[in-house]
């Protein structure tokens, strides 16, 4: 489905250096440069519902929320938006899980759920570690097909794979 970059591990990864249009491929817990922006997934679980104080957070019923445990770190010289509600440009990232490589899920925002990435803040040469919630179908999280989690950055392309 999409093919492996050489050389695993922990090191950085420049896919805007990449000559070709093959998506570049990363593990959990390896980083890749988009631009301004440093991201490593640093994990990937499926939950019923997360509580936060008082608040309980569920998805509908016979859905799971898939939860990307993210680092994000802007290298630019001014402050930028991580994952904006609206884009007006090529400079901004989009996230979303692609399931058996035809089945494309948006993020989803909770509303009142702190530690989201979307719609994020970051000054010049700051980082945060927060989450991307995703609601799917119990199938997806069940099931032992594909699952990736895709970065778009201009036209490139940065997949993590989850299984």
């Amino acid at each position: 489905m999409y093919g492996e970059v050489p050389g695993a591990g922990t090191e950085t990864k420049n896919a805007n250096d990449a000559k070709s249009q093959t998506p570049a491929t990363m593990k959990i817990g390896e980083t890749v440069e988009m631009g301004d922006w440093e991201v490593t997934l640093n994990s990937f679980t499926f939950e019923d519902s997360v509580t936060q104080g008082m608040l309980r957070f569920s998805p509908d019923e016979g859905h799971k929320m898939g939860i990307a445990d993210v680092t994000v770190k802007n290298n630019g010289t001014s402050v930028n938006t991580f994952l904006p509600a609206f884009s007006f440009g090529d400079d901004d990232v989009s996230v979303s899980l692609v399931y058996d490589g035809k089945y494309e899920f948006q993020f989803t925002n909770y509303l009142g759920l702190s530690g989201q990435l979307h719609m994020e803040s970051f000054n010049p040469l700051s980082s945060k570690t927060g989450t991307i919630y995703f609601e799917v179908s119990e199938e997806v999280a069940t099931s032992d097909k594909p699952l990736v989690l895709k970065f778009k950055y201009k036209r490139d392309e940065y997949l993590y794979n989850i299984r």
